[in-house]
């Protein structure tokens, strides 16, 4: 998709279907969320609390006081929440239906005008099992909240992590940068 309105379109299609959301997302992909569909992941989330599902669960990276606010409303609302210190170069969503990514930086809020999207059942399972390596990884979002309220370093909590994010980052580009390859030989629309 390649311009506003057709994304816009297609996210909230998906979203008001889905049972499950895994995210990894910066603050200004968390507040697009916030600003055009939070009251469908809330309905995710009432979703989950029925038995219906994963609910919604959501990897960032919180730098400062600015990002918690906004963090805090949609822990209030039931999403779970990690938090990582630099997020890849790609933010992604999947679902047990459809992989999505994008390399623009959605700042402030500004939804992106290019969204890759994919129904093929490699790349759904491909992301899945990404998005649960990392979530594994990251630190409950609730502990980074209250080190930075409590004038504390949030990435304090992370010396434990096993793996390397640069190495992390670099998966991420090539696998990217494959799915690109693989839709321009194709000629699939992005």
């Amino acid at each position: 998709m390649h311009t506003t309105e057709e994304t816009f379109a297609c996210l909230k299609s998906v979203i008001e279907s889905a049972n499950e959301r895994f995210v990894v997302g910066s603050i200004g992909a968390l507040q697009i969320i916030h600003d055009n569909f939070f009251d469908l992941y809330k309905r995710i989330v009432d979703k989950q609390r029925k038995g219906e599902g994963k609910g919604v669960r959501w990897i960032t990276s919180i730098h400062d006081r600015t990002n918690i606010d906004l963090v805090k409303i949609f822990l209030d609302a039931g999403v779970q929440m990690r938090h990582i210190r630099n997020l890849p170069p790609m933010n992604f969503a999947v679902d047990k239906r459809y992989f999505y990514a994008t390399i623009e930086e959605m700042e402030k809020g500004r939804v992106m005008q290019s969204l890759l999207t994919s129904s093929e059942p490699s790349y759904v399972n491909h992301f899945t099992s990404v998005f649960e390596e990392m979530w594994k990884n990251a630190v409950d979002a609730r502990d980074a909240v209250r080190n930075i309220e409590e004038g504390v370093d949030p990435n304090v909590l992370e010396s434990h992590i096993p793996y390397d994010e640069a190495d992390m980052k670099d998966y991420l580009n090539e696998v990217f940068n494959e799915i690109s390859r693989i839709r321009d030989s194709h000629r699939l629309p992005s």
